[in-house]
């Protein structure tokens, strides 16, 4: 089942995923335009000056992965990792650390409002019915077959690791619960409307 975003979220996800981007890139021109500043930052925080560019360019990298549709997910992942390296610096040194957090929540925020492969991965559930034709409640039903057949040869296998084989039963059987509970409602719905 695709996921389809509003206009009205696809554009408060571009406003949101602008704010971290205009940050960076407002950080990297001052590297450009003030270096000496960037320079001391570097080594009040215990990086050679030299290391400044490099990151900086990392960080670009990284935006830019982050800007386009295609890589926006990847840019995502890596803005991660780069804002979760800027946080620790900020521990490490004893400063407020909320800024990267904060900013890392943004990027996404911003790519959970656009991009319909993150609402997919990343589904935030209500009790509201989420099926809304026939078509779609024959493909949970076939769906949920597939779940419970995917259970059952998992619970038969013996050989391998007893708590990732365990794991993935839980998992499987939390994804049968939720589309028992989907194909409940779309039914209940139905049938107070006949």
């Amino acid at each position: 089942m695709t996921v389809r975003v509003s206009k009205t979220a696809l554009w408060a996800g571009r406003i949101v995923s602008a704010l971290p981007v205009l940050l960076m890139v407002m950080g990297a021109a001052m590297a450009l335009f003030k270096p000496e500043m960037v320079k001391e930052g570097m080594q009040k925080h215990g990086y050679p000056a030299s290391s400044a560019m490099p990151i900086i360019i990392v960080e670009m990298v990284c935006v830019a992965l982050y800007v386009i549709p295609q890589t926006a997910v990847l840019g995502a992942i890596l803005l991660t990792g780069y804002l979760g390296g800027a946080t620790a610096t900020h521990v490490r040194v004893s400063e407020p650390f909320v800024i990267p957090v904060v900013v890392g929540v943004l990027v996404w925020l911003g790519l959970f409002l656009r991009d319909p492969r993150v609402r997919e991965l990343i589904p935030l559930r209500s009790d509201a019915m989420t099926l809304k034709s026939q078509r779609e409640l024959d493909n949970t039903r076939e769906k949920l077959r597939l779940l419970e057949s995917m259970h059952a040869e998992a619970s038969a296998e013996t050989e391998g690791d007893a708590e990732v084989r365990e794991a993935e039963l839980e998992s499987l059987q939390r994804q049968i619960k939720q589309l028992k509970e989907e194909i409940a409602r779309y039914e209940a719905h139905h049938t107070v409307r006949r």
